[in-house]
């Protein structure tokens, strides 16, 4: 009977020793990961979260994959996939490279746009770059633009170098003065010189009162000076003069009889006295006058605007007393209030197909209002790929969705592709067709041909509070090789820090608990009341 209850007793310790390594939390069964690179001091990111720098090991890893992440200034970003087994140790080791492109100038100074995003200034060496195609434009004042593509291999720096040239038309007059037209375009007056004029022939007019217009053609060679100068003819005497009328001379015989009419009325005007009795405090009820005019932000560069494309608003309000109140509205909402007279700018978002109203309304410091009104129409002539929404204001901890509307009305079925750079940490994208090349996110869409708006929403979450920028670029593109220009936006994220109650409860729900805990719990319950049931039974015998 001692024998039996030696048993069972063993046997409960070894089902308590079971049970206490089931209850081990899974985190401390994990595995380590060690990180090196070539050069070391990279910044390690582990599922997006940052662990440290090279060399370094990440311990109590829980058994799975991972995605780690190295970033390094200059270098190009790197990032590979690691599998974690329990209680192992994963090795990665990373050299990373420099893919760049080295542009200088002469002369030097000029700004550099990669794919028409500003650079730096010549000389600059821009690191980060995509493999690939890339185009580089230099602009520099009086020289005129520099535009060329570069191919760029991964790990490798690509040169390149411009000589600026200056293509000028100098053109003079005698007399000077006159009104300058360069291909119906005015410049200025003479004399003067045109800079940063497209090689070619072109049109100029020259125009001055009381002389005959002057027009020539000339053939403007890039990167010279071509000189215009011209004798102005003054308009002959004869073309003024009226057919001979001279005779008509008794005006002279009149004006004896003329001069007493005008000197009797003369004493009789006493208005003077009425001017100086009118009272001072005249309440002023004339309303601020208000300015508005529109430019298109034309990103298909044809003048018109389009479904997609934006509006440079430029608006005030003026007043002699001062002016209170300029309030900026577009189809009914407030876009932008001012509490001070001026001139002011905005951009809206895109906008959609239809007819919008932008509004002015201004309040002087008498209480006087006044309000103009103009409407504007944006047209669907072709295809197009934009984002509707350009600020988005959230709270730390929230999910949110960036929506891409993109319409094929035309057709045949064409493909958008777009790009999103999200900042280095703060905001987190999720998306299966996200794909980390460099810090970006890629993706590809298929649009069917019709006037059905495709929206297309990328989701992320807002990890930190503070303002962050997202920059996105986006174009679409048809089988036949035609393609769109690239459209570059910035997407402003506002992330509020979240409120105290939402913090208490974030951290009720993160607090730690070990997978199938309870499970474990009601086994070991189970084996103590059979142990127990089969100790009375051992007792009993």
């Amino acid at each position: 009977m001692s024998k039996s209850i030696r048993v069972w007793r063993i046997l409960l310790l070894a089902s308590l020793i079971v049970i206490s390594m089931l209850s081990i939390p899974s985190n401390a069964l994990g595995g380590n990961i060690s990180v090196s690179s070539t050069p070391s001091g990279a910044n390690i990111y582990l599922d997006g979260s940052y662990k440290g720098t090279t060399p370094k090991t990440l311990t109590e890893v829980s058994a799975s994959s991972h995605t780690i992440k190295l970033t390094l200034n200059e270098y190009d970003d790197w990032t590979t996939n690691v599998n974690v087994v329990e209680g192992s140790t994963a090795t990665v080791s990373a050299t990373l490279i420099k893919t760049a492109i080295s542009v200088s100038s002469t002369p030097s100074g000029a700004k550099i746009y990669l794919d028409g995003t500003y650079k730096g200034v010549t000389p600059f060496t821009i690191t980060r770059v995509s493999a690939g195609s890339h185009t580089v434009k230099l602009t520099l004042n009086e020289y005129d633009d520099w535009t060329t593509n570069v191919n760029v291999v991964e790990g490798n720096t690509a040169t390149v170098s411009a000589t600026l040239l200056k293509t000028t038309i100098s053109i003079s007059s005698t007399p000077f003065g006159a009104k300058i037209y360069l291909d119906g375009t005015y410049k200025g007056i003479t004399p003067l010189n045109i800079i940063q004029v497209p090689s070619g022939s072109h049109t100029i007019k020259l125009t001055l009162d009381q002389y005959d217009d002057w027009t020539t053609t000339v053939n403007a060679i890039e990167g010279t000076t071509t000189t215009v100068s011209a004798n102005l003819t003054k308009k002959s005497p004869t073309q003024t003069l009226t057919p001979t009328e001279t005779p008509i001379i008794p005006t002279p015989f009149k004006t004896p009889t003329i001069t007493p009419t005008y000197t009797t009325p003369v004493p009789s005007a006493t208005p003077t006295p009425t001017y100086t009795s009118q009272p001072q405090n005249v309440p002023d009820n004339t309303p601020p006058s208000i300015s508005l005019t529109t430019q298109i932000v034309d990103f298909n560069k044809n003048g018109q605007l389009e479904e997609g494309e934006k509006l440079l608003i430029t608006y005030g309000a003026k007043d002699e007393s001062g002016v209170k109140s300029i309030k900026l509205l577009l189809d009914g909402d407030l876009i932008e209030s001012r509490n001070n007279e001026g001139t002011y700018q905005t951009t809206t978002d895109s906008l959609s197909i239809g007819i919008h109203t932008i509004v002015v309304e201004a309040v002087d410091s008498n209480g006087n209002k006044n309000s103009e009104k103009k409407n504007i129409t944006a047209a669907r002539l072709g295809p197009s790929v934009y984002f509707p929404k350009s600020i988005y204001e959230l709270r730390e901890g929230e999910d949110f969705k960036v929506d891409l509307s993109a319409v094929n009305p035309t057709g045949p079925k064409m493909e958008a592709l777009l790009i999103i750079k999200p900042p280095g940490n703060g905001v987190s994208i999720y998306e299966s067709w996200c794909k980390g090349l460099e810090g970006m996110c890629t993706g590809k869409y298929e649009i069917e041909p019709g006037d059905t708006i495709r929206s297309i929403s990328m989701r992320m979450r807002a990890d930190k509070a503070g303002e962050y920028q997202i920059d996105a670029e986006v174009y679409y593109q048809f089988d036949d090789g035609q393609r769109s220009p690239t459209r570059y936006e910035t997407l402003t994220l506002v992330v509020k820090p979240k409120s105290q109650q939402s913090n208490l409860a974030n951290t009720q729900a993160q607090a730690p608990s070990t997978p199938g805990f309870e499970f474990v719990n009601g086994i070991f319950g189970l084996l103590v009341i059979v142990l127990m049931r089969s100790c009375r039974k051992v007792r009993r015998m």
